[in-house]
């Protein structure tokens, strides 16, 4: 399930950076949650519909945000969020918040996904130590 957010133009510049910003406004919206230390299976775009100019980037007709996740009430949740305090950073807030229907999928040939942002994986290690895979890592396949 997919979640299209709306959001109003931006009053301070975004940081190019700004992934660790939306995560904080995901989980402010989750509440107390078992996802931000747990196995992550969500994930979210970067802000779309940026002009970069001096000191970031700029969304004067505001951006475009995409949270995926396979729990429904995983979405549910976010949503009771975003209604109970819309506002992210930058000025920004939520405007609209859209329910994007499934795909339908052919029943044979090649389907090709794109990512709207990057794919971020990390892994613990037997030692205790944590991994985090690059696409050109081998065990990336």
């Amino acid at each position: 399930m997919r979640l299209l957010l709306n959001l109003s133009a931006n009053r301070t510049p975004v940081e190019f950076n700004h992934l660790h910003i939306l995560a904080g406004a995901l989980h402010k919206w989750l509440g107390p949650n078992e996802e931000h230390d747990g196995l992550s299976l969500y994930s979210f775009s970067w802000l779309q519909g940026a002009q970069a100019g001096a000191g970031g980037l700029h969304f004067p007709k505001g951006a475009r945000w995409h949270i995926s996740a396979v729990d429904g009430d995983f979405l549910a949740r976010s949503i009771q969020g975003i209604f109970r305090d819309p506002g992210i950073r930058w000025g920004m807030e939520v405007k609209q918040c859209e329910i994007v229907a499934p795909p339908v999928f052919p029943d044979s040939g090649e389907v090709r996904f794109r990512c709207a942002s990057p794919i971020f994986i990390k892994r613990s290690l037997p030692d205790g130590e944590e991994k985090h895979y690059l696409y050109t890592d081998p065990d990336s396949d």
